[in-house]
């Protein structure tokens, strides 16, 4: 891709079955026919904000600087909610003002923040149930053509914008507390807690891990699956650098019945084994 030729990652809930991904492509082309669209996944769960705001935060330091993220899992629309651009230190980030843009933003770092509100450059009429084709693809193509965010709406506050409990982490000196956040397709459960931060951590380390303060188990912090037998657990670092629950050719999920949300606390046992 040509450093002139500008992109737009998008991010669902819709699935391929119906047309309302290629809708969205089809908006986006009429108005900049020459923008790379690049499909992100359309496979989150359902209404699962959680899910989709990780995949986010995980994926887009792999993008080109520029690329402008269109995020549509978005059960409120057609409320009163707010529809988003933020602006970040390399992105641009359009979606509902649910949670869903946040953690991204966060590790990216925020620099301007904007309700999309100029209905001038909406795809008319605006459908109710269907602001990722009529509100949120429209302003993505007109940023690509070096629209100013400023143009498509107001300017507002950060701190006004929806921050889930589930974007945040609590870490002391030898504890950590999360959320499970993402669960691919091996069942391996991914926190929301980044390793590099848990600087009490060490490979060999036995840890203790609780579910919402309630299920408890005693696993080894290790680099690699085959560390531990067939169906045992472990603690490991993920590809995206998230600490992540794992069972050894197994489920996570499925083994400790885990949710999206379900709220985790690692705890030090013991120092570095051999």
């Amino acid at each position: 891709m040509g450093k002139s030729r500008k992109a737009i990652g998008l991010l669902t809930d819709f699935g391929l079955k119906d047309p309302y991904v290629a809708i969205m492509k089809a908006v986006i082309l009429n108005i900049n026919p020459n923008v790379e669209i690049i499909d992100v996944t359309h496979d989150v769960e359902k209404f699962n904000i959680a899910e989709a705001s990780f995949i986010l935060a995980s994926s887009l330091k792999y993008f080109p600087k520029g690329t402008v993220f269109v995020v549509v899992v978005d059960p409120g629309v057609g409320s009163s909610r707010k529809a988003l651009i933020i602006q970040t230190e390399n992105f641009t980030l359009i979606g509902p003002d649910n949670g869903v843009l946040v953690p991204a933003a966060i590790k990216d770092g925020v620099k301007e923040v904007y309700e999309i509100s100029n209905e001038e450059f909406f795809l008319k009429p605006v459908s109710s149930t269907f602001h990722g084709r009529d509100v949120f693809a429209p302003a993505a193509a007109y940023i690509t053509l070096g629209t100013p965010p400023r143009v498509l709406g107001k300017k507002i506050d950060f701190n006004a914008v929806i921050k889930p409990s589930w974007s945040t982490f609590k870490l002391n000196k030898n504890r950590v507390e999360g959320y499970f956040v993402y669960f691919d397709g091996f069942g391996n459960a991914s926190t929301n807690i980044p390793a590099e931060k848990v600087l009490w951590l060490e490979y060999g380390m036995r840890v203790r891990i609780s579910i919402h303060g309630k299920a408890s188990l005693t696993a080894r912090f290790l680099r690699t699956y085959s560390e531990v037998r067939e169906g045992e657990t472990l603690l490991i670092v993920n590809s995206f650098g998230f600490l992540e629950l794992a069972v050894n050719k197994g489920s996570a999920r499925r083994k400790y019945n885990l949710k999206h949300g379900d709220k985790v606390t690692i705890e030090k046992l013991s120092s570095k084994v051999a």
